[in-house]
């Protein structure tokens, strides 16, 4: 987590300097979008629990999922990876560089930030777009709860 680990604890006093990383990555974790969501959102049988809130889902036609900002596509990415299947589309802005990968069910679009561009302002098009068709039995957002 910690690239140039070796790099500051190569010099001086070692023993304070590991103490002082492991509080950083400890508190780095802490707030870490996709383990944050990781422990917050889970399913079985036809239950989706997500911050606290139970959602029966044989009461959901269609889920969207649309987020933007640099820890929107961490989100989105373990969003995508529990509900898979569930998701029937949904558009993530993420700042240039944050993309690690495609989605199967999400676009990523990457954007100027913070001054935004020509793919953002695009990008929430998109996003208003799929909200403003959404239904009265649709979840837009799981995170919405």
């Amino acid at each position: 987590m910690i690239e140039n680990k070796e790099e500051i604890l190569s010099s001086g006093n070692r023993k304070p300097k590991e103490i002082c990383l492991q509080v950083i990555v400890h508190a780095l974790k802490s707030v870490n979008p996709s383990i944050e969501i990781g422990k917050r959102v889970s399913i079985s049988s036809k239950k989706l629990r997500i911050f606290g809130k139970q959602i029966d889902l044989d009461k959901i036609n269609d889920i969207y999922v649309i987020g933007g900002g640099k820890a929107s596509y961490a989100m989105a990415e373990e969003l995508e990876n529990k509900l898979s299947d569930r998701i029937r589309e949904g558009v993530i802005v993420t700042k240039y560089g944050y993309m690690r990968k495609p989605f199967s069910k999400l676009k990523v679009v990457e954007a100027n930030h913070p001054v935004p561009d020509q793919n953002g302002l695009e990008a929430g098009e998109e996003i208003l777009q799929i909200a403003s068709e959404a239904e009265k039995d649709d979840l837009v957002n799981p995170t919405q709860f």
